[in-house]
């Protein structure tokens, strides 16, 4: 992604904040939600689906005003705040700087070793962590990975100095 954008690129994305509701589940929710239409701002009206900030942008890009009464804002504009939490479209202008970078993508391909991570191609060289192809998502994923592939990789090669075997093989 930072490439593109050194390089003028424009990138746009979606978000979709309900991922979890299979398009039937999401469309019955819109629908319940429609009938109890009440005397309460349209920023009320949608209150605890998202949070406040994001739920206005949603409320705004649909030709809506948060205070307006939400029994009197236009249908088609309430459902169109609905279809804006399944895909709110957005510009990405930048990124942190590769120094606060948590994950880098890249690295040797899984299919390059075996179970013991031992590198297909260099018999007795053992890969973990981000020398691997592997990318979790933020909160210890990465880490995890780091700790669980170098012990795996490390009692690999003790084994392997000391003339035992592991037992396992993916060949």
């Amino acid at each position: 992604m930072n490439q593109l954008l050194a390089r003028g690129r424009k990138l746009r994305a979606e978000l979709d904040f309900f991922p979890q509701y299979e398009g039937l589940a999401y469309e019955q929710l819109c629908r319940q939600r429609l009938k109890r239409v009440d005397g309460s701002t349209v920023e009320a009206f949608f209150t605890g689906m998202l949070h406040k900030k994001i739920m206005n942008v949603c409320i705004r890009q649909a030709g809506l005003s948060p205070e307006q009464e939400a029994a009197e804002a236009d249908p088609e504009k309430l459902r169109r705040v609905f279809a804006l939490c399944r895909r709110l479209p957005f510009t990405i202008t930048g990124s942190h700087p590769f120094e606060s970078a948590q994950v880098c993508r890249g690295g040797v391909s899984l299919r390059e070793v075996d179970l013991q991570l031992q590198s297909r191609r260099c018999e007795g060289l053992y890969l973990a962590g981000e020398l691997l192809h592997v990318d979790g998502r933020c909160g210890g994923y990465n880490l995890q990975w780091a700790w669980a592939s170098g012990s795996i990789a490390g009692a690999a090669a003790g084994m392997r100095r000391t003339g035992k075997k592991t037992g396992k093989s993916n060949d």
